[in-house]
């Protein structure tokens, strides 16, 4: 898909009869007629502006690159956006009002195409000029560049003051290294070149650079050196002494049992989704990507036993081959799924529990290389904290996990302004099963989303809603690298709460452009789980990944702290073991079975010892 992105609003003097004449007469007649019969979104709103018709911006899309290329180097769409852009207010900065901006859409995952990053900065230029020489005439120059399979004018590198995101990095996708060379070794190429660096700095151009990586990676992240690990979003680095891919349950208990012989801090990663430092270790660090797939499936039983490195992204489809599910997931899906067990991971919904909740049993390889089972009648007090632990009981290798018979979900997406999703909010929990909602701090809307159980197929769907199988729904990508924040609150203050939060970003940091994330959860009994014990809101804060977050995050724990919340533990956050302790009931339950199952501290790195020793 290829994306063409008109700005428009209309300048004070110019009457809206008159505006409507030019943006929805000839212009949109010639949209029409453009090669490839694109489709138009026209007026999707501005954030900032006053919400009417003549604000906004007008989406244009081909599915077909060689009818995009021909109506975007075509006289006729030049004609277009030059004839409307007389009735534009001077000064108006066009574009860079959003961090990310497709003009052709990305591979899908997997297709194995590279990424090119192309550095741009705003320099002389005003912004209005900068960023319509980027997007209208640059953008074309781009899209003739032979081999080229996607093209994303992409994420801000440095904040500029205002609105405007132009110091940035595009990014363009080619099968290969080679490919890309030889598409800029050509004339469309040189041209391409010869306009960046018109438009750009010097030195700027210079940096153009090509990454040998797949196209489902796509961030601003630097890839960590040889011997080091680092995080998804690359705020968390480590250097371990080894870094130990075991194949096999044996393989894991002799690496276990050599780093207790060694005195080394063992820890467990897995996709690396945790923003904080639970993965790292100056000692033995795990992965356990070479323990993957179901041990057994049983429909008879509705449950089935998978190795601890399997990502719930691959669990689906493994479980639905058996005509089982999930009953509920998060919004990401590529933790591995002892990594989402130990930091008690969820999905929303006011009546269901965590990932942890649906453990019927683990088996956990100990500080001294031995295996242990446990469930609800097998070592039931180790099973009990075992299911959120942190990685501080022992590496788990199999979890076996209770089901439900697969299931079609429909997804149902709509915006409301905050207000009014408030004042609904009550009956939108009670009224669906899965409720969610996304604030969006810029446009003050509310990105509102359902889930709910259905037996309707998948071609029933209408516009901005989706039915598919369970593990298909749940999930949303993630492809811009972020740091977050989540607190887990008594149900009965998260209103107030995100009031608060909304307040907040509202006077002290207008510039965050990240949403707030409000989810449900029902209250379980899991010693350490964040919702053990009562019934619970969840909150969640983003910030860029390159981006500094410290203060923002600071300031919006102490409105959680004031609401009684308790911190996501893979999420940011500032608390301490003595602060932890009086938010959990059972803190001296879990504590008592870390001491027996690991009384060294073999599996305790610093941050750790933060969480769980006075």
């Amino acid at each position: 898909m290829v994306k063409l992105i008109v700005f428009h609003r209309r300048r004070g003097e110019v009457s809206v009869e008159d505006w409507n004449a030019v943006w929805r007469g000839a212009y949109l007649d010639g949209l029409g007629k453009l090669p490839g019969s694109p489709r138009v979104v026209l007026d999707v709103p501005v954030p900032g502006q006053d919400g009417t018709r003549a604000d906004g911006i007008d989406e244009v899309e081909w599915d077909d690159l060689g009818a995009a290329r021909e109506a975007v180097g075509g006289a006729w769409l030049r004609y277009l956006i030059e004839r409307a852009s007389a009735t534009q207010a001077e000064g108006w900065p066009c574009g860079g009002l959003f961090d990310e901006r497709v003009v052709m859409e990305p591979p899908a995952r997997g297709a194995g195409a590279k990424r090119m990053g192309r550095i741009h900065r705003l320099t002389g230029l005003d912004a209005k000029t900068f960023d319509a020489r980027w997007r209208d005439e640059h953008g074309p120059l781009v899209l003739a560049l032979p081999g080229i399979a996607g093209y994303v004018q992409q994420v801000a590198v440095q904040p500029v003051t205002g609105l405007a995101a132009l110091d940035g990095v595009a990014v363009l996708w080619f099968a290969d290294r080679a490919a890309a060379e030889q598409a800029f070794a050509g004339p469309a190429g040189e041209a391409a070149r010869a306009d960046a660096a018109e438009i750009m700095d010097a030195a700027r151009v210079a940096a153009t650079y090509v990454e040998e990586r797949d196209a489902a990676a796509a961030a601003v992240v630097e890839d960590a050196p040889p011997g080091v690990w680092r995080n998804w979003s690359g705020l968390v680095r480590c250097q371990p002494q080894r870094i130990e891919m075991p194949r096999s349950e044996a393989e894991l208990i002799a690496a276990v049992r050599r780093a207790d012989r060694e005195g080394l801090t063992v820890r467990v990663a897995g996709t690396g989704h945790s923003f904080t430092p639970l993965c790292a270790s100056d000692g033995l660090l795990l992965s356990l990507d070479g323990m993957t797939g179901l041990v057994s499936a049983s429909p008879e039983r509705v449950e089935a036993t998978a190795w601890a490195g399997t990502t719930i992204h691959d669990l689906g489809p493994l479980l639905h081959a058996h005509g089982l599910a999930m009953e509920n997931m998060g919004d990401i899906d590529r933790q591995t799924l002892g990594g989402a067990v130990g930091t008690g991971t969820h999905g929303t919904g006011r009546e269901l529990g965590s990932i942890s909740t649906q453990v019927l049993g683990l088996r956990l390889i100990t500080a001294r290389g031995e295996v242990v089972d446990c469930s609800a009648t097998e070592e039931p007090e180790l099973w009990r904290a075992a299911r959120v632990s942190l990685g501080a009981l022992g590496v788990i290798s199999q979890v076996r996990l209770r089901l439900v018979p697969a299931f079609r979900l429909h997804e149902m997406r709509w915006d409301w302004p905050f207000d009014r999703a408030m004042a609904a909010l009550d009956r939108m929990i009670s009224d669906n099963h899965h409720f969610e909602y996304f604030w969006n701090p810029q446009t003050d809307l509310c990105a509102m989303k359902s889930l709910n159980p259905t037996w309707r197929e998948p071609g029933d769907a209408t516009t901005g809603q989706r039915i598919d199988w369970s593990h298909r729904v749940f999930p949303s990508e993630r492809t811009f690298r972020f740091n977050e924040m989540e607190f887990a609150l008594p149900a009965e203050r998260g209103p107030e709460c995100v009031r608060a939060v909304r307040a907040l970003m509202r006077e002290r940091f207008p510039d965050v452009a990240l949403p707030i994330e409000y989810r449900t959860l029902a209250a379980d009994d899991i010693p350490l789980s964040p919702a053990s014990g009562r019934a619970t809101v969840t909150i969640s804060v983003h910030q860029a990944a390159q981006l500094d977050h410290r203060t923002f995050f600071g300031e919006v724990e102490d409105v959680f702290r004031a609401h009684g919340g308790r911190p996501h533990w893979g999420k940011l956050h500032t608390h301490r073991a003595a602060a932890l302790a009086a938010l959990y009931l059972d803190w001296p339950r879990f504590q008592a079975v870390r001491r027996r199952l690991d009384p060294d501290g073999r599996f305790l790195n610093p941050h750790l010892r933060q969480l769980l020793e006075a």
